[in-house]
């Protein structure tokens, strides 16, 4: 598939914020007791995603939709190397796509 790898910017926010709450829905139907409140209050997330958004991230898009995105959020040191934390709702990826989707947003991170 031909996809479009960008940086991140608030111009995929909404569309990264339904793609978080849509994964965390199918999540929730197979596991009920996970908090309901991503999908009845999602606007903190879209407020942290705003706050994160100048960190180092990636989309990845075809022609008409986001598929995938990654944002990364607090910088370390482990062990000598640059390292980073991906907070569970700073990432989301389209289920059919998502080992191959995961493993370009790695790599495009690494190297930026």
């Amino acid at each position: 598939m031909g996809y479009i790898v960008e940086p991140f910017s608030l111009d995929y926010l909404e569309s990264a914020l339904a793609l978080f709450v849509a994964g965390y829905r199918r999540e929730r139907d197979i596991n009920p007791l996970l908090p309901a409140r991503v999908v009845t209050e999602p606007g903190w997330i879209s407020a942290i995603l705003k706050l994160l958004a100048y960190n180092p991230g990636v989309i990845i898009r075809d022609q008409n939709r986001l598929l995938a995105y990654m944002l990364t959020g607090y910088k370390f040191r482990f062990k000598g190397q640059n390292a980073v934390q991906v907070p569970v709702y700073c990432h989301a990826a389209v289920p059919d796509e998502k080992p191959e989707l995961y493993q370009n947003m790695y790599m495009y991170l690494a190297d930026n």
